[in-house]
Formats: structure tokens, C-alpha cells, sequence
């Protein structure tokens, strides 16, 4: 893609962010001292200026006996200035559908300033509410025939009569996320239905956008819990504190089968679902699991909980109902590489096996990172690094910061096969990506927190970094 096509991209979605910024600041930010209105309005004065100069600009860039304010820029100045925009104001690669409500602001088909704008054929002027559909092979927007709309003209009579003639009644009905992303505009007795579980639906009429208009809402909605007796409900007890959903589950299947829940264990000192453990540490002795059982009273037996975790403990079987319960390990865990142990639990009642759940102890090592004078580290050395910090993981993508100037290093574990890194500066967008970070190889037996020594797979900045404050990011 030449720079011709990079300015062409940009002015496209420069155009639909004015639109979109325009539209929130004028539908939903009435205050205009507030911080969000400031912060906007600033995002569109910097797309407003920068696109003038650069549609000005590129009108002279390849026209050596021209000047102009751009033409002493290289196409790669031009395309940095153009990343660095569209990064600042979150400008999109490409329209998304909800830039659609904003069409009728987009089109411009009349000359000024002394600039000719050429029409696009693909794009005709429209109202809004116009339905329009996006051409990924042309990248236009073209309209939709809005059909015709089921309104009154005079009675209910010819109202009905036009009616039959469709067949049918459509109203949209979609998830509440799909409605809430989407925000059309309703227009006037026009009917939205949402899907908010498997038993029930709500529903929004307008005029006015969706997200500004409220439910029309019942005694009960599906979600809603019982505070009063239903009907001729004689045990009103038996639905107290209970939602509709439930009320109606419970009648078209009275019996409630226990479920497990809250299942934790206490590997790491405190009940976790998930107990992350550092490598080297070991753990001996007993482990807690707690848990709750819904419907206990349908619990068969008398030692209906079943315990497994593949022989990792020494009891693993049937329990009585109770929580905690310690389960004596078999032998130590001090394992050296990623390890994950299931501890499984299911109850036996009286209509069957309730379903399995699991909690987690998950042995992780630590990645290092931090900064230092040397432009090389021994193990002893990148275990006492200047500005350390440790996360134990096993992810290592995703965000580092440095809080001091000097060589930045980060240290990933071999035993998480560290591969095809992508580095980028995000402390300043203009940097070009990806930046250059030294492979210094493997250094071994690093003891980073003192819980055990393993082998790092170790990375640089090429230069040693002034700054006091740098993020990196592996991607």
C-alpha cells in the first residue's frame, strides 16, 4: 500500500470517528466542562486539523514544483503521523456496523472552499434512520430500501387489512448485548424484543434510541425475586426468596437435585479455587478443601461426597458431608516444571450424581524483569537486579514496567518455551514496532525469590534506556 492509499484510509475513517465523537458529545455529554467532554472534543480537533493538513498536503507531496506544508515529509513521516493519530483518537482500521447510525452525517456532496469533492457513485445522500450495508470490496456504503412501514393511515381497520397482506408481524429480538451494542433507533410504537434467559423476554418501545429507553417491565420480571405469595400458592415458604425462573422450574420439576459450590482449597495459606504455587516451594502434610452443597437433605448415604485427584492423596474417596475436609498428600509436591493437580468433587443423591467440580492447585514459575548498569548478568546477578519484580505465571505476553533508567531486562523461564517474541514500546506510539530486544541466551540455576533455582531464557534493550519510566510489551 503506497502513501496515497494510507491518506485515502485514514481521511475514510478520520470521518466516521468525527461522526461518532460529534454524536456522543451532542446526544449524551451535556456538561461541557466535563473532563470526558474536554478529552473528546480535544480527540476531534485533532482529527479535524490533522485531516485538513493532510488532505491539504498530499494534494502537493509528489508535485516537486509545488509547495506545501507537506511536502518536505517522507511517505514513511506521513504514514508514522498518520498511526499515531488514529492510535491517540482510537480511530478505526475499518467502519464497524454501529458507525451506520451516523451515515447521514458522512456524506458530503457539495463543493466549498475552493475544493472539489467528488461524489461517490456507491453512495447516495439519506435521512437518518436509513438502512445502509457495508461493501467490503468496494470499502462503500450503500443504502437499503427501507420497506414500507405497518403504520396507521386513518383506521385500525386498513391498519390490519395491510397486516394480513405481509402475513406476518416481525419484531427485532435479540440478546440485551446485542441491543446495547448496536443502540438503533426506534421510531415511533416501534417494538424491540430482548431475550434475557431461556424462560422469559423484556421489551423496549419507541420513539428513541434503544439504551435511553426503559423496559416496559410487569409485577415480575424473569429475574426478579418473590417477596409476596403467588397466586393460591399455599406453602409460600417454598418460593420465598426465590426467583420467578426458579418458582417456575420448581414447578415443572419439584425435585432439586444438590449441586457443589464455592469449592476451594487452602495449597497457597488461604482458600482459593485456584491456589498458584512458586516452583520450588514444597508442600507437605494436609491440604483443606471447603465447599457448600445446595439441596443437602437429598444427599444419599452416609458418605455421599466423592474426592479424587488422581492418587495425589493418600484418603482420596468417600466423605461424609462436611466441610473442610484435609486430605493427607501421599508423598511431597516440589515439582521443577508446570504442574497442575485437579482435585475433583462430586456427591451421590438420591435421584443420582450430582455433577463433577474442580478445584486447583497450580504449580508456576517466576518471570523476572528490572534494570541494570551491565550490559550482562550472571544468575546471581539477575536474581539481585536493581527495580525487580517477579510475577508468578504461566503467560508471559503482555505488559512490563520499568521504573528506573539503565538496561531493561526480562528474564521468561525456559520451562515456558519462550518463542517468536513480538516486543513494542507502548510508553511512546511513535516508536517504530517492533523494537529490538538482545537474546542474551539461557542463564541457569536462578534462585529469583529464594522458593528454587531454575533456568531463565534472558532478553535486553540494545541500548540503555534514559527514560525513568518505560513499558514494554510482548505481543
Amino acid at each position: 500500500m503506497d502513501v496515497n492509499e494510507h491518506i485515502a484510509d485514514f481521511l475514510r475513517d478520520a470521518t466516521y470517528r468525527l461522526a461518532e465523537i460529534t454524536n456522543e458529545l451532542e446526544g449524551t455529554i451535556i456538561d461541557k466542562d466535563a473532563a470526558e467532554y474536554k478529552k473528546l472534543n480535544g480527540y476531534r480537533q485533532d482529527i479535524w486539523l490533522f485531516s485538513r493538513v493532510i488532505f491539504y498536503g498530499s494534494h502537493f507531496i509528489y508535485q516537486a514544483e509545488k509547495s506545501g506544508f507537506t511536502n518536505d515529509w517522507t511517505d514513511n513521516e506521513i504514514i508514522e503521523e498518520i498511526e499515531y493519530i488514529r492510535d491517540r483518537v482510537g480511530i478505526s482500521e475499518i467502519p464497524w456496523v454501529s458507525y451506520t447510525n451516523y451515515m447521514p452525517n458522512l456524506i458530503v456532496r457539495a463543493s466549498g472552499g475552493g475544493i472539489e469533492v467528488e461524489e461517490d457513485p456507491f453512495i447516495k445522500v439519506g435521512q437518518e434512520g436509513d438502512l445502509v450495508e457495508y461493501d467490503q470490496d468496494q470499502k462503500t456504503l450503500r443504502p437499503i430500501s427501507k420497506p414500507v412501514l405497518l403504520g396507521f393511515s386513518g383506521d385500525i381497520a386498513t391498519y390490519y387489512q395491510r397486516a394480513l397482506a405481509y402475513g406476518y408481524i416481525l419484531n427485532g429480538t435479540f440478546t440485551e448485548a446485542e441491543w446495547a451494542g448496536e443502540n438503533p433507533l426506534l421510531l415511533s410504537g416501534e417494538m424491540g424484543i430482548a431475550i434475557i434467559g431461556g424462560l422469559g423476554t423484556k421489551f423496549k418501545l419507541g420513539p428513541g434510541r434503544w439504551n435511553d429507553l426503559n423496559y416496559f417491565t410487569e409485577k415480575y420480571s424473569i429475574g426478579d425475586v418473590v417477596t409476596n405469595p403467588i397466586g393460591d400458592a399455599i406453602n409460600t415458604a417454598a418460593v420465598q426468596d426465590e426467583s420467578i425462573e426458579s418458582v417456575i422450574k420448581l414447578m415443572l420439576s419439584p425435585y432439586a437435585e444438590p449441586v457443589i459450590q464455592n469449592l476451594q482449597n487452602d495449597a497457597g495459606g488461604g482458600y482459593l479455587s485456584e491456589s498458584i504455587i512458586i516452583l520450588g516451594n514444597t508442600i507437605s502434610g494436609g491440604i483443606n478443601i471447603q465447599f457448600t452443597v445446595s439441596n443437602s437433605a437429598n444427599l444419599d448415604g452416609a458418605t455421599p461426597i466423592n474426592v479424587t485427584a488422581g492418587g495425589v492423596f493418600s484418603n482420596e474417596g468417600d466423605f461424609a458431608n462436611g466441610s473442610p475436609i484435609n486430605l493427607t498428600l501421599a508423598s511431597d509436591l516440589t515439582p521443577t516444571q508446570l504442574t497442575n493437580i485437579e482435585i475433583k468433587v462430586k456427591a451421590t443423591h438420591t435421584n443420582g450424581v450430582t455433577q463433577e467440580f474442580s478445584t486447583f492447585i497450580r504449580f508456576r514459575p517466576e518471570i523476572i524483569w528490572g534494570v541494570s548498569a551491565l550490559n550482562s548478568l550472571t544468575a546471581s546477578e539477575l536474581a539481585a537486579i536493581t527495580a525487580k519484580q517477579l510475577l508468578t505465571t504461566e503467560e508471559y505476553a503482555g505488559e512490563y514496567d520499568y521504573t528506573q533508567s539503565g538496561y531493561l531486562y526480562l528474564a521468561i523461564p525456559v520451562t515456558l518455551s519462550p518463542s517468536n517474541l513480538f516486543f513494542a514500546d507502548t510508553t511512546n506510539p511513535l516508536i517504530s514496532l517492533p523494537i529490538d530486544m538482545v537474546d542474551l541466551g539461557v542463564v541457569t540455576n536462578v534462585n529469583p525469590s529464594g522458593a528454587g533455582a531454575y533456568n531463565y531464557q534472558v532478553f535486553r534493550t540494545q541500548y540503555s534506556i534514559s527514560e525513568n519510566s518505560t513499558k514494554i510489551t510482548i505481543q
